[in-house]
């Protein structure tokens, strides 16, 4: 597992960082990174910058890791307290060791773009969507500016 963690921390920092995202792992703390996650472009995040935790277990890669966002954001699928929605967590049926962090990231960043109707953990924000997109939208952006930027 070691082995892993130190190539694709390799790959996120140095060989093929992923654009607008920047990894800090912790040398006492082996299991645990931070992402730090630039709001995607013509989306309401774009200008924000959002602090993800990332958890790995002991079995990893045989198991995903966690993630949850330490940045309050106002998103459908994302819980007030965090957590991502099941889309993004990839559950253990759906996780492959072959899968990698980057791929985990990808996928977050993917799902501030496209709301994902299938899994509101914020109930508030989904109502919101779907009853008037541009009011959730502006707020959403009040928000970024409020707390990530």
């Amino acid at each position: 597992m070691q082995q892993k963690l130190i190539k694709e921390l390799k790959e996120l920092t140095i060989d093929s960082p992923l654009p607008g995202v920047k990894i800090t792992s912790y040398p006492e703390a082996r299991l645990i990174w931070t992402a730090i996650m630039e709001g995607p472009e013509g989306t309401p995040y774009q200008g924000g910058h959002f602090e993800v935790l990332i958890c790995f277990p002991e079995n990893y890669p045989f198991k995903p890791p966690k993630f949850y966002f330490q940045t309050k954001i106002f998103h459908p699928n994302i819980g007030e307290d965090g957590r991502l929605c099941a889309y993004c967590f990839l559950p253990d049926s759906d996780w492959q060791p072959t899968n990698t962090v980057k791929y985990a990231l990808e996928k977050i960043l993917n799902l501030l773009r496209n709301v994902n109707f299938n899994d509101d953990l914020n109930k508030k924000a989904m109502q919101m969507y779907r009853e008037d997109k541009n009011k959730f939208e502006e707020f959403a952006r009040f928000e970024t500016i409020m707390y990530a930027t």
